[in-house]
């Protein structure tokens, strides 16, 4: 019995040891202010957040701070501990890692201890992470590629781009801008602040067949990110056929002979991919009815021989107009614009020298006064009015004109004019020596007129004309008139 009596005063003085000790000791304090701190997520690592303050006036030990979770330890550490006046404990609460509101918690939860080797006191703090424009946009669905026919109507919605931006208020607000990548005149529009992209011409596939784009979203505070979107323009029956040459311009001798080539005229489908078969023909024109075209090979044949004084080539100089055209034979598919073009052909008829100047009589009457002036006229009689015409054109229709007389040598009185015509004249003779003819014996000079072709000697006409000399008197100033 005195055993378990000595081990029961123990126990009971034991207990009373700690119920006197704590009840003369007081729990530490927290001297903390607002448990509220707000912090900008730019926050440097390193920082000191804040600085706790506790105090105990009464021990037993000096007070030691501590973390209160690994949530809080993982964000702060403790640092600095130092023991002020009045019984006062401070430590500094250390930023150790980066803080971010964009993908975590924008509110955390800090929790720390004091203890003075009795009691343990926890504090809790909010600390509130303020934005800052610290990340770049980021773009949903770029890059991206898609396929356009260049039949797409103008102002079409061909594609939505979405890019989001992890920081709040303005710099969370983003624009849309789109540019070439070859610097060259975009055909699409972008909507600045929805990203929605528009065609904004029309597309040709025979122009270009596709489109690199450069995307950038920017946000409120300036920051920009980049993307591409690819176009491919896909072909559509849109384009008329095309001729290899703007306009064709031949010459053709006029004794061509029927079946003879005159020109081919080459042509092809103008869309790049479909190409369809192309059909050539004539237009109906005032000269179409001596040639025909092959409406495959577009080869242009005569159909007889052309003849240069023709009046459908003479009123127009030897000229032929043409006009070809070509017209797709599309079958089933769609045609979206023109299926048929044409072009100018024109037909130069030169000329061959195939004709003669001729005269308009083979003989001329006329009659003049024995008395009148140098200069005067002589007057046709039968027929009243004398032509030359020479069917050909160019060199080979300049006449020399010249006059000579029969028997005596009395050519000297007269003279022609013109003495040089092209294709056809109206001839005049006119007295050229007054005294020779006062003088001339007869009453009837007979001259022989020439009219000969420059270009060839052998080519030439000839009319006599019978002169019939009156006699009248010196005072009469005119010419009798033969009835």
């Amino acid at each position: 019995m005195p055993a378990v009596f000595h081990i029961v005063v123990f126990v009971i003085l034991v207990i009373n040891g700690l119920f006197d000790r704590v009840g003369c000791n007081n729990p530490p304090l927290f001297r903390t202010g607002s448990n509220v701190l707000i912090k900008p997520e730019n926050t440097p690592m390193g920082s000191v957040l804040l600085t706790l303050t506790a105090a105990d006036s009464d021990g037993p030990s000096d007070l030691v701070f501590t973390v209160g979770d690994k949530a809080t330890g993982d964000l702060v550490k403790l640092d600095h501990v130092a023991k002020k006046s009045n019984n006062e404990w401070t430590v500094d609460v250390v930023l150790k890692t980066h803080l971010d509101r964009d993908f975590h918690s924008r509110t955390r939860h800090l929790t720390f201890e004091v203890t003075d080797g009795v009691y343990k006191i926890p504090v809790q703090f909010n600390l509130i992470i303020t934005d800052t424009n610290d990340e770049t946009p980021h773009f949903i669905n770029l890059p991206h590629k898609i396929t356009l026919s260049e039949t797409t109507a103008v102002g079409t919605a061909i594609y939505q781009v979405n890019a989001t931006d992890a920081d709040t208020g303005p710099g969370g607000v983003i624009t849309y801008s789109l540019q070439l990548s070859d610097g060259t005149t975009t055909p699409f529009r972008i909507a600045a602040a929805t990203g929605e992209i528009k065609l904004g011409v029309k597309l040709d596939f025979e122009q270009r067949t596709s489109y690199s784009c450069n995307i950038t979203a920017t946000d409120g505070g300036g920051l920009t990110s980049t993307s591409t979107f690819d176009v491919s323009v896909t072909d559509a029956q849109d384009t008329p056929p095309v001729f290899e040459r703007p306009s064709y311009t031949v010459r053709i001798s006029e004794n061509a002979l029927a079946g003879s080539a005159v020109v081919t005229v080459r042509t092809e489908d103008g869309d790049t991919t479909l190409q369809n078969k192309v059909v050539l023909g004539l237009d109906t024109g005032p000269c179409t009815s001596i040639f025909k075209i092959d409406s495959s090979t577009g080869e242009i044949t005569l159909t007889s021989s052309p003849d240069r004084e023709d009046v459908l080539f003479k009123d127009n100089n030897g000229v032929c107009m043409l006009n070809v055209t070509a017209t797709e034979d599309s079958g089933d598919r769609l045609q979206y614009g023109l299926s048929s073009s044409w072009v100018m052909v024109m037909v130069f008829i030169t000329d061959v020298n195939d004709n003669h100047p001729t005269f308009s009589a083979g003989k001329v009457k006329a009659y003049t006064a024995r008395d009148v002036p140098e200069g005067a006229p002589v007057v046709f009689a039968q027929p009243q009015f004398l032509t030359v015409v020479d069917d050909d054109r160019g060199p080979n229709g300049i006449m020399e004109i010249f006059l000579q007389s029969i028997g005596n040598k009395h050519d000297t009185v007269f003279q022609v004019s013109p003495q040089r015509a092209y294709s056809q004249a109206q001839i005049f003779l006119n007295v050229f020596n007054a005294s020779a003819l006062r003088t001339y014996p007869y009453d009837v000079i007979t001259v022989e007129l020439y009219a000969r072709e420059t270009s060839s000697s052998s080519h030439v006409a000839m009319v006599t004309v019978s002169i019939d000399v009156q006699n009248t008197q010196s005072q009469c100033n005119h010419v009798p008139v033969v009835g």
